[in-house]
Protein backbone atom coordinates (compact mmCIF):
# COMPACT_ATOMS: atom_id res chain seq x y z
CA UNK A 1 0.00 0.00 0.00
CA UNK A 2 1.56 3.43 -1.04
CA UNK A 3 1.55 6.67 1.08
CA UNK A 4 -1.69 8.19 -0.79
CA UNK A 5 -3.61 4.92 -0.03
CA UNK A 6 -2.67 4.91 3.26
CA UNK A 7 -3.21 8.39 3.71
CA UNK A 8 -6.99 7.90 2.27
CA UNK A 9 -7.43 5.16 4.68
CA UNK A 10 -6.57 6.96 7.37
CA UNK A 11 -8.82 9.50 6.40
CA UNK A 12 -11.76 7.79 5.90
CA UNK A 13 -11.47 5.75 8.83
CA UNK A 14 -10.67 9.54 10.79
CA UNK A 15 -13.82 10.63 9.22
CA UNK A 16 -15.64 8.05 9.99
CA UNK A 17 -14.94 8.32 13.79
CA UNK A 18 -16.05 12.12 13.71
CA UNK A 19 -18.77 11.80 12.29
CA UNK A 20 -19.88 8.79 14.94
CA UNK A 21 -18.73 11.37 17.95
CA UNK A 22 -20.97 14.27 16.07
CA UNK A 23 -23.94 11.95 16.49
CA UNK A 24 -23.54 10.92 19.43
CA UNK A 25 -23.02 14.84 20.64
CA UNK A 26 -26.51 15.53 18.91
CA UNK A 27 -28.21 12.70 20.59
CA UNK A 28 -26.99 13.63 23.80
CA UNK A 29 -28.01 17.50 23.34
CA UNK A 30 -31.10 17.06 21.46
CA UNK A 31 -32.25 13.91 23.99
CA UNK A 32 -29.83 12.76 26.84
CA UNK A 33 -29.27 9.61 25.53
CA UNK A 34 -26.17 8.19 23.57
CA UNK A 35 -26.02 5.96 20.76
CA UNK A 36 -25.40 3.17 22.90
CA UNK A 37 -28.65 4.05 24.45
CA UNK A 38 -30.44 4.23 20.94
CA UNK A 39 -28.88 0.94 20.22
CA UNK A 40 -30.12 -0.47 23.52
CA UNK A 41 -33.98 0.82 22.87
CA UNK A 42 -33.69 -0.42 19.27
CA UNK A 43 -32.92 -4.14 20.31
CA UNK A 44 -35.58 -3.96 23.21
CA UNK A 45 -38.39 -3.10 20.99
CA UNK A 46 -37.38 -6.05 18.62
CA UNK A 47 -36.41 -2.96 16.20
CA UNK A 48 -40.25 -2.55 15.91
CA UNK A 49 -42.45 0.83 16.42
CA UNK A 50 -44.02 0.97 19.71
CA UNK A 51 -47.25 2.34 18.31
CA UNK A 52 -47.79 0.32 14.81
CA UNK A 53 -45.68 -2.30 15.92
CA UNK A 54 -43.92 -2.32 12.22
CA UNK A 55 -40.13 -2.75 11.23
CA UNK A 56 -38.85 0.11 11.35
CA UNK A 57 -35.81 1.21 9.12
CA UNK A 58 -35.00 4.95 10.12
CA UNK A 59 -36.29 5.01 13.95
CA UNK A 60 -37.61 8.48 15.11
CA UNK A 61 -36.47 9.17 18.97
CA UNK A 62 -40.05 10.15 20.63
CA UNK A 63 -39.84 12.76 23.54
CA UNK A 64 -42.15 14.56 25.39
CA UNK A 65 -41.45 18.64 24.07
CA UNK A 66 -42.64 20.12 27.15
CA UNK A 67 -40.15 17.89 29.55
CA UNK A 68 -37.90 16.68 26.72
CA UNK A 69 -37.85 13.34 28.02
CA UNK A 70 -37.28 10.25 25.93
CA UNK A 71 -40.90 7.96 25.48
CA UNK A 72 -39.15 5.68 23.01
CA UNK A 73 -38.59 4.87 19.42
CA UNK A 74 -41.20 5.22 16.79
CA UNK A 75 -41.47 4.45 12.87
CA UNK A 76 -41.92 7.67 11.03
CA UNK A 77 -45.57 7.64 10.09
CA UNK A 78 -46.78 7.10 13.54
CA UNK A 79 -44.29 10.01 14.93
CA UNK A 80 -45.85 12.63 12.13
CA UNK A 81 -49.28 10.88 13.55
CA UNK A 82 -48.98 12.13 16.62
CA UNK A 83 -46.94 15.79 16.11
CA UNK A 84 -50.01 16.45 13.42
CA UNK A 85 -52.61 15.63 16.04
CA UNK A 86 -50.27 17.62 18.45
CA UNK A 87 -50.36 15.43 20.73
CA UNK A 88 -53.63 15.69 21.73
CA UNK A 89 -55.05 12.75 23.05
CA UNK A 90 -58.46 13.91 22.31
CA UNK A 91 -58.17 14.77 18.83
CA UNK A 92 -56.83 11.12 18.35
CA UNK A 93 -59.60 9.45 20.26
CA UNK A 94 -62.08 10.89 18.05
CA UNK A 95 -59.69 9.59 14.65
CA UNK A 96 -60.08 6.33 16.42
CA UNK A 97 -64.06 6.82 16.67
CA UNK A 98 -64.51 8.78 13.26
CA UNK A 99 -62.92 5.17 11.90
CA UNK A 100 -64.73 2.96 14.08
CA UNK A 101 -68.03 4.95 12.55
CA UNK A 102 -66.97 4.97 8.88
CA UNK A 103 -64.74 2.20 8.50
CA UNK A 104 -61.10 1.79 7.61
CA UNK A 105 -59.42 -1.00 5.66
CA UNK A 106 -57.89 -2.36 8.65
CA UNK A 107 -59.90 -2.89 11.66
CA UNK A 108 -58.50 -5.06 15.17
Amino acid sequence: MNFVERHHKADKKYYNLTKEKKKNKTFLRKYGITLTQLQEMLLKQDYKCLICKEFMKRPVVDHNHETGKVRGLLCHYCNVVLGMAKERQDVLLEAVNYLNRYGSSRSL
